[in-house]
C-alpha cells in the first residue's frame, strides 16, 4: 500500500512541474523559482489528499482551482487568462488518461483503492499518460513562445470556450461508461478516435487564442503609432502657424522701431528697455531654418534637424521644390518621421556619422524619387534575408515603423528597396512613389 502512496504522489508532483514549466515559460512571473516551487507542491500535496476521495468532478474541480491559483497568484496575468489556461491544462491531462483508459483492455474504477488493488496494472499506463501530457505541454509551450503573450490581456472569443466545456462533459461519460460497463472494441475504438480529435482540437483552441492574441497586440501597437502620428502631426501644424507668426512680425519690424524712435524722442528709457526685451525673448525671433518649401514638411526635417545637432550627427538635405506635394498630412507624416526615426538611431553614438536625404521628381514622369543615406556601424539584417533587426530599447514595437512606410508607399503605388554598404558601414534606402494626379 506505501508503495502505491509514493507512486500517485510522485505522479501528483510531477504534474505540478509540468505546470510550473508551462507557466514559467509563457508568462513573466512574480517571484522567484524557489518561492513558486514552495507554493504549487503544496497546493498539489492538498489535491492529493483529495485525490483519495475518488470522485472524478471533485478531483477535476480542485486540480483547476489550485492551477488557477497558482497561475493567478504568482504571475503576472489576469483572472480569466488564468483560467483558461489552467483549465486547459487539466483537460489535455484528462484526455490522455481517458484515451489510455479505454486502451487498456480491463475494467476500470476511479478510486483509490481500486486502483491501489489493481496497481500492477495501471502503473505502466499511468506512466505513459503523463508522459505523454507532459510531450504536448512542452509543445505547446514551443508554438505559444511566438506570440508574446505575456504584455497583453485578452479575453478568451466565446466560441473557443466550447471545445474545453465539452471535454469536460465527456470525461465525465468516459470515466462513468468505463466504471459501470464493459466497451466493446469497436465502441472502444470510436472513442478512442474521439478522444485524439478532442485532445487535438484543444490544442488548436491554445493555438488559435494564442494567434488571436498576437494580433490584437500588433494591433493595439499600431493603434499607438498611428495615435503618435497624428499628435506629431498636429505638432507641425502649431510649428508652422508660429513660423507664420514670426513671419508676420519681421514684417512689421518697421512699426516696431517707429514705437521705439517716438519712446526714445520723449526719453522714456525704461519703456524702451521693456519694449526691446519683449521683442528680443518673443518666439517670433527664434531661429528658424528654412530646408523645403513645404511648411510641414519644412517642420519636420527642421525637428530632425535639431536632433542630429544634438546627437553630433551631420544632416544633410537636398530637397527639391514642390516636391512630395502630393502626400497628404498624415502619410507625410508617417513615412519621413519613421524613416528618420531609424536612421537616427542607427547612426547615434558612431563618429563623424551622418544622414543624407535627397527628394527629387523623376523628369517626364510621374514619379518622386526619395534616397536616404545614414551611417551604421553593424549590418542591420538578420541571416541572409531582408530581415531587419533592432537596436531600440523597446523591442515589442520593432517592425511597426517600416510597416507604416511600406503602408505609405503602397498606397501610392510605389516601391522601396534598402541595402547596406559594408566597406562604408551605410545603409541606403530608395523610394519610388507615383503622383496620383498625374
Amino acid at each position: 500500500m506505501i508503495n502505491t502512496y509514493i507512486f500517485f504522489f510522485s505522479i501528483f508532483i510531477f504534474e505540478a512541474i509540468i505546470f510550473l514549466q508551462y507557466c514559467s515559460s509563457i508568462f513573466i512571473a512574480k517571484c522567484s523559482v524557489l518561492k513558486r516551487c514552495l507554493f504549487i507542491v503544496p497546493v498539489y500535496i492538498a489535491i492529493f489528499a483529495i485525490f483519495k476521495f475518488g470522485h472524478p468532478m471533485i478531483n477535476f474541480f480542485f486540480l483547476c482551482l489550485g492551477n488557477f491559483i497558482f497561475l493567478y497568484f504568482l504571475y503576472n496575468t489576469t483572472w480569466y487568462i488564468a483560467a483558461f489556461h489552467s483549465v486547459i491544462d487539466v483537460i489535455i491531462m484528462s484526455l490522455w488518461e481517458s484515451a489510455i483508459i479505454l486502451i487498456i483492455p480491463y475494467p476500470y474504477l476511479y478510486s483509490f483503492d481500486s486502483l491501489a488493488k489493481a496497481f500492477h496494472i495501471w502503473m505502466i499506463p499511468a506512466i505513459l499518460s503523463k508522459f505523454l501530457y507532459a510531450l504536448t505541454m512542452l509543445i505547446l509551450e514551443i508554438i505559444i513562445k511566438r506570440y508574446s503573450q505575456q504584455n497583453i490581456a485578452a479575453k478568451p472569443p466565446l466560441i473557443l470556450l466550447i471545445p474545453p466545456i465539452a471535454s469536460m462533459y465527456l470525461i465525465c461519460c468516459y470515466v462513468r461508461f468505463a466504471g459501470e460497463a464493459q466497451l466493446s472494441p469497436g465502441l472502444s475504438k470510436m472513442l478512442i478516435i474521439a478522444t485524439v480529435l478532442l485532445l487535438l482540437l484543444n490544442i488548436s483552441v491554445v493555438i488559435t487564442y494564442n494567434y488571436i492574441v498576437k494580433r490584437s497586440n500588433e494591433y493595439a501597437s499600431l493603434q499607438l503609432l498611428l495615435q503618435r502620428e497624428q499628435d506629431i502631426s498636429e505638432y507641425y501644424k502649431t510649428l508652422i502657424t508660429e513660423t507664420e507668426n514670426r513671419n508676420r512680425f519681421i514684417h512689421d519690424i518697421k512699426k516696431h522701431l517707429q514705437s521705439i524712435a517716438i519712446l526714445n524722442q520723449n526719453r522714456e528709457s525704461e519703456k524702451i528697455d521693456s519694449y526691446i526685451n519683449t521683442l528680443i525673448n518673443s518666439s517670433e525671433l527664434q531661429t528658424s531654418v528654412r530646408l523645403c518649401n513645404h511648411e510641414l514638411l519644412n517642420a519636420i526635417f527642421c525637428r530632425y534637424l535639431m536632433k542630429c545637432r544634438k546627437d553630433n550627427i551631420d544632416f544633410r538635405a537636398d530637397i527639391r521644390k514642390d516636391s512630395c506635394i502630393f502626400l497628404n498630412e498624415t502619410d507625410m507624416t508617417s513615412l519621413f518621421c519613421n524613416l528618420l526615426d531609424n536612421a537616427l538611431e542607427a547612426a547615434r553614438y558612431i563618429p563623424d556619422s551622418f544622414i543624407e536625404l535627397a527628394i527629387h521628381q523623376q523628369p517626364q514622369t510621374a514619379f518622386t524619387i526619395i534616397t536616404l543615406v545614414n551611417s551604421c556601424r553593424n549590418n542591420p539584417f538578420s541571416g541572409t534575408g531582408k530581415r531587419l533587426i533592432t537596436t531600440k530599447e523597446n523591442k515589442t514595437l520593432h517592425g511597426h515603423g517600416l510597416k507604416i512606410i511600406e503602408r505609405v508607399v503602397n498606397r501610392y503605388r510605389g516601391n522601396m528597396d534598402y541595402y547596406y554598404s559594408e566597406e562604408c558601414h551605410e545603409f541606403h534606402m530608395i523610394i519610388a512613389m507615383k503622383d496620383p494626379r498625374m
